[in-house]
């Protein structure tokens, strides 16, 4: 007589319906199980690619941004550029810049200063204020004993109270 095998005798020891429902649900855990470990990394990789899209957009976002922010000076620059070549705009003339400059920081806010130095020693520009009108600035290595004088504006620009005084500094 052949040796008995052992599944034929356990399954002979079982119910039926053991025998039945065993199976089913096997395969059903593995079915779920696969279903679900699928969806899982799918669901990964739709998180990794939304975020991939959102941080190439942040970086679009950030050279548009950057991009015009750094272009004012390059305009600024421009513009005076040809308004002194033009004869339009005398270097100087430090009240003539002073109001120039003041306009223009009126005109882009951006711009945190608008100035010109001279070979000859001379500085004059405008600062724009947070919250507030712009202020002019002078420098001169010969006027006001070589001090940096900072003014308040008035509401076309011209000089009106001193705010500050630096003295000279030797480099």
């Amino acid at each position: 007589m052949p040796s008995p095998n052992p599944l034929t005798s356990l399954a002979k020891r079982l119910p039926l319906r053991t025998t039945l429902i065993v199976p089913f649900v096997a395969q059903l855990l593995v079915a779920v199980g696969l279903v679900g470990y699928l969806s899982f990394r799918n669901g990964q990789a739709a998180v990794n690619d939304l975020a991939a899209q959102l941080q190439r957009e942040v970086a679009r976002r950030i050279e548009d941004r950057l991009g015009n922010f750094l272009a004012v000076p390059h305009q600024l620059a421009a513009i005076n550029t040809q308004k002194a070549k033009l004869g339009e705009l005398d270097i100087t003339n430090a009240r003539q810049l002073e109001q120039q400059f003041w306009q223009q920081s009126q005109l882009f806010p951006s711009a945190s200063y608008v100035y010109v130095g001279t070979a000859a020693g001379e500085f004059s520009g405008a600062e724009q204020v947070e919250g507030g009108r712009p202020r002019v600035a002078y420098w001169s290595k010969t006027a006001a004993n070589g001090e940096f004088r900072t003014y308040a504006t008035n509401e076309v620009g011209e000089r009106t109270t001193i705010l500050s005084i630096r003295p000279p500094t030797t480099i």
